[in-house]
């Protein structure tokens, strides 16, 4: 998002590369990261914003970080850049972790890589396994990366087939819930039109038949009915 007084800004951001733009990103936010590990906050524009949002007046006191853990989460940031920018983004890093060290404050800035130089001589996590690993080279990088998009690709199948036989299961009680919900319909309407008697529970069971029908129905496609009987 930009404002007015973005629009210099804003037209070479609209003119650059993916690259560029994520190097001029980080410049750009590299001012509001003393505040944030300071205070826990940033009191930027977006945050008056949530805050109106939220119906909190801007004179009214503003809540209080306790915690001195403070995280930086960032997400592809070697994507479209040449190693030479790579080098230059990482030595960014380094430098938040430099200037801040005496802050008192637990400095964590985690970093999801696309390339081995983002990961050269760095402790990498292995969300796999919950460990931290070091690559000695990038063929042990590569390796790494298509041994664990297999596991991605395996936990995907498992997922699959995990759904497909719930969605067996939810069509089984779904024909189960419409048969006895025509069944008791059926049983009901003869006794209105012989004129008998219907007491409250029977109404009511076929109102609670009905919600649990139309509750399954809004999962159900006809067509995976229809594959079925």
């Amino acid at each position: 998002m930009m404002y007015a007084e973005d629009y210099q800004e804003a037209a070479y951001l609209m003119s650059s590369s993916e690259g560029e733009c994520i190097k001029a990103n980080l410049g750009r936010k590299s001012k509001i990261f003393k505040e944030f590990v300071e205070k826990g906050i940033v009191k930027d524009r977006f945050y008056r914003f949530s805050r109106a949002l939220s119906g909190i007046s801007g004179d009214k006191e503003e809540e209080i970080i306790e915690s001195n853990d403070r995280v930086f989460l960032f997400d592809a940031v070697d994507s479209g850049l040449s190693v030479d920018s790579v080098v230059e983004i990482k030595s960014l890093f380094d430098l938040i972790l430099e200037d801040f060290k005496d802050s008192g404050k637990n400095i964590y800035i985690v970093i999801a890589a696309n390339e081995y130089e983002l990961a050269r001589n760095s402790e990498c996590f292995d969300v796999n396994v919950g460990k931290y690993i070091r690559f000695k080279d990038y063929e042990e990088y590569r390796s790494f990366i298509i041994k664990s998009r297999q596991k991605k690709d395996k936990r995907i199948e498992k997922q699959i087939i995990w759904r497909e036989k719930q969605k067996q299961k939810e069509i089984k009680k779904y024909l189960e819930i419409k048969e006895e919900q025509e069944k008791t319909m059926e049983e009901l309407n003869k006794k209105k039109e012989n004129g008998e008697y219907i007491c409250w529970y029977e109404e009511d069971k076929i109102k609670n038949m009905t919600k649990e029908y139309l509750r399954t129905a809004r999962f159900i496609k006809e067509k995976d009915v229809a594959d079925i009987t």
